[in-house]
């Protein structure tokens, strides 16, 4: 009686095939498929006939067809039913996120990469440019292919329901959301090498340098660690992506957890690091406030990094629908890494906004004492800079502000500003030697 009823449902549906001329034969419809259509369909009143109306329009009877074929077929099989799936549906309208994907990553885009580059602007206007800087450079260059794949997933079916993704791009989607999950780890490590290296430029106490350089080391091996796992995530490589290939896997999503977790620790001891030494800097209560709201913006990549988790859980939760149901993940992904790069550079642009918001952003060291000045025509370098810090343990976020004010002169402003007045050091006045060293 099962088989009659077996035999009979794929006449019908041969029959139905038939009538929206999609040239498929009954005979290329996986067994698996049959008995799941016959376990969703019939008993949720949908008759074959009627498959576009009740079926194609209903994305919780697509999803729980879906689930029982994932759950039923192997992936080539699966291939097959999805095709014959998407030729009964396709005149009707496929919801989509594409487009959310797409915003973010321009929105994010048009902020991240302008700051770079002013970024660099400022530090030409004080300093050399240093490792801190390098890092940032380097994740603005792999945040460009991130970007790029980032929207052309979404033109091979990122964004929609998995049954709605053509089957011939299956294997091209999953081999460059393979190779976003690296860029992603390398640009996220590289942000926050970034934040650390800035914090060896900027504060001289020799015990949180030696803090910091142990969060560096952290950094670097969970950044290898973690690119590593990802990369070699499946071996053979490409069975990430070609299910003809058979290779063994690890637990991908146990990966991603730890990836988060750690994250989001790592993002709280970089918003720790600096409080005590910004507390103790000399700098009036206005400007110390400026300084350490520009530090504080560094919470919200903690923030993102947070959201992600939670999007992260759900997706693990609902899995079967994978380029649905990540969508939010891959876009809080995206709001992670470009954050980072984002609040790690805001802090160096500080000289440019001094130039146009001195009021807000000016030297942060002048009108202390007047009765201590001194005049530096030329940029300095990043050897003078670290020589007279080291030498007189001055914190390089008064350095930077003093020079900000000289650095407006080259680029246009006053001769008064070239007069920076009295540097407030912790050991006293400038020798003739210190103020030689600079000019």
């Amino acid at each position: 009686m099962q088989l009659f009823k077996s035999v009979a449902f794929v006449l019908l549906l041969t029959s139905v095939l038939a009538q929206l001329d999609l040239g498929l034969i009954a005979s290329e419809l996986p067994a698996c498929s049959i008995s799941c259509s016959e376990q969703v369909l019939p008993p949720a009143g949908c008759p074959l006939e009627d498959a576009q109306n009740c079926l194609c329009r209903n994305i919780t009877m697509q999803s729980q067809l879906s689930i029982c074929v994932q759950t039923s077929c192997n992936k080539t099989e699966q291939l097959v039913a999805s095709s014959v799936a998407q030729n009964i549906c396709k005149a009707v309208p496929q919801p989509s996120r594409s487009g959310d994907l797409i915003r973010a990553i321009i929105i994010l885009s048009a902020f991240a990469f302008p700051i770079i580059i002013l970024r660099i602007i400022a530090r030409r206007m004080v300093a050399e440019i240093w490792w801190d800087d390098w890092a940032i450079i380097g994740a603005g260059i792999f945040m460009i292919p991130t970007s790029v794949m980032g929207i052309y997933n979404t033109t091979k079916g990122f964004g929609k329901h998995v049954w709605d993704v053509p089957p011939q791009d299956t294997a091209t989607l999953q081999e460059l959301y393979y190779v976003s999950q690296i860029l992603y780890v390398i640009v996220k490590n590289l942000a926050k090498a970034s934040i650390l290296l800035l914090f060896l430029r900027i504060f001289p106490d020799q015990r949180f340098r030696l803090f910091t350089k142990i969060c560096l080391i952290w950094i670097a091996c969970n950044a290898f660690a973690f690119s590593m796992a990802v990369t070699l995530q499946c071996i053979p490589v490409d069975a990430v992506w070609d299910i003809s290939t058979k290779g063994k896997c690890i637990n991908s999503g146990a990966v991603v957890f730890a990836g988060a977790g750690l994250s989001i620790f790592e993002d709280i001891i970089i918003i720790l690091l600096p409080v005590m030494e910004l507390k103790s800097l000399p700098l009036s209560l206005r400007k110390k406030f400026a300084v350490i709201f520009i530090f504080a913006l560094g919470s919200f990549a903690c923030i993102t990094s947070i959201i992600r988790l939670k999007y992260i859980v759900a997706y693990q939760i609902r899995s079967f629908d994978p380029t649905w149901d990540s969508t939010d993940v891959l876009i809080w992904s995206f709001v992670e890494d470009y954050t980072a790069v984002i609040c790690s550079s805001l802090i160096t642009i500080r000289p440019l906004l001094a130039k146009f918001m001195p009021w807000v952003f000016g030297s942060t060291l002048a009108s202390q004492n007047h009765n201590n000045t001194f005049t530096t025509p030329h940029r300095m370098d990043s050897k003078s800079v670290g020589a007279f810090r080291d030498a007189r343990n001055v914190s390089s976020i008064e350095l930077e502000a003093a020079e900000g004010l000289k650095g407006m002169d080259e680029w246009g402003g006053s001769e008064e500003a070239r007069s920076i007045e009295a540097w407030d050091t912790k050991s006293g006045e400038l020798s003739d030697a210190d103020r030689s060293g600079f000019s």
